[in-house]
């Protein structure tokens, strides 16, 4: 039986990468926000302003998912995070007891 050799570092560097990138998605999804609510300006034709309300709401909903999707990655890559400080965590008090 071979033994579990477990790549501790790039691990953690897999986790502290995806947290990183969930954070940017997030914060560019709330970013996006505020143009996709900016009310239509005077004088704009009554077509041309639906349309935008509903791209604007589409827009905020589809940013919304976005973002919901972008905390599901900060998550993961905490719980690569816990997954490595738990394995360490088990080897250290493994070897203690050898």
């Amino acid at each position: 039986m071979t033994a579990l050799d477990l790549d501790e570092e790039g691990v953690t560097q897999a986790g502290m990468q995806l947290m990183t990138n969930g954070v940017q998605g997030v914060t560019q999804s709330i970013g996006a926000l505020a143009p996709a609510l900016t009310p239509a300006p005077a004088g704009m034709d009554e077509v041309s302003a639906a349309a935008s309300a509903g791209h604007g709401a589409f827009t905020v909903s589809w940013q919304a998912i976005n973002a919901f999707m972008n905390q599901e990655i900060v998550r993961l890559g905490g719980a690569f995070m816990e997954s490595v400080a738990e394995y360490k965590l088990k080897d250290v008090s493994s070897a203690a007891t050898i």
